[in-house]
């Protein structure tokens, strides 16, 4: 599979593990959500690159994808009561 990703300002904690969430779209269109912890470059000039480009801005997550992270664990995306309802106490 190949894809395009963009790093979001979300971020998660799964089992202590901390992980930025990216947005992505393969090359035939589906969207989906990586959770990302750890990026290397194969070389130092590499590593310089990669380490400043995760320096700049990201992105929002995209409200539409926020039901996908979810899936991936209920404690990062917890379900909204439905509106009208009462959170529970």
């Amino acid at each position: 599979m190949k894809a395009t990703m963009q790093s979001t300002s979300k971020m998660a904690i799964i089992n202590g593990m901390n992980f930025r969430v990216w947005e992505g779209i393969s090359e035939k269109g589906t969207r989906f959500i990586a959770l990302v912890n750890r990026l290397a470059g194969v070389d130092a000039p590499g590593q310089n690159a990669v380490t400043s480009e995760l320096v700049k801005d990201h992105k929002e997550l995209d409200p539409e994808m926020f039901s996908a992270l979810g899936t991936l664990d209920p404690m990062v995306a917890p379900r909204l009561p439905a509106e009208g309802s009462e959170s529970p106490r």
